[in-house]
């Protein structure tokens, strides 16, 4: 098929009538690349999401990309294999370093119902501005903690114990706004 109209929309800065195009055309493939590595309905759709999201802040590669359609399938591949180790991270860190009585709450997963991601980040607003900073870009932007370290300007250490001790603190937050994590 040929992009040069998304190409050219790229290109020219007509950026919603490049991106409606490439969605209408590709969403379709790209869910069903983000489905074969991530079989669960709603993850993979999330994964599409993020997926022309990506495209969007790479869209000056995109314009100039041999195959539209490849480019943008190889970073819907890419995505989906990011969610599912950082599924996979999650899965351990839960099981290495969670409560006894249910896990750690890191970042929504997919699924939740709304007053659930309510009940979150009303928990997370009541926390001290640097370290929510810190344990969001650990948990959901899978930052090191030397990154994180730099953004926030404190110590490693002084981080990764504040993240690791709040992380109780959510939990019972979340307790008490009838939240079971």
């Amino acid at each position: 098929m040929d992009d040069d109209d998304i190409r050219e929309g790229l290109r020219a800065g007509d950026l919603d009538r490049a991106f409606r195009l490439l969605a209408e055309r590709y969403r379709g493939p790209v869910f069903r690349v983000c489905y074969a590595v991530l079989p669960n309905r709603a993850i993979a759709e999330e994964a599409m999401q993020e997926t022309f999201a990506k495209a969007f802040r790479k869209r000056r590669r995109l314009a100039s990309a041999d195959s539209v359609k490849a480019y943008l399938l190889r970073i819907a591949r890419n995505t989906a294999l990011d969610v599912q180790r950082k599924a996979r991270r999650r899965r351990d860190l839960d099981r290495h370093h969670g409560d006894p009585e249910g896990g750690v709450v890191t970042a929504p997963a997919p699924g939740l119902e709304a007053a659930e991601v309510t009940a979150l980040l009303d928990c997370l607003d009541a926390l001290e501005p640097a370290t929510r900073t810190a344990l969001l870009l650990h948990h959901w932007e899978d930052r090191s903690w030397h990154e994180i370290a730099e953004a926030v300007k404190l110590p490693i250490d002084t981080i990764r114990m504040r993240a690791t001790r709040v992380l109780r603190d959510l939990l019972a937050c979340l307790a008490g706004k009838g939240v079971a994590p």
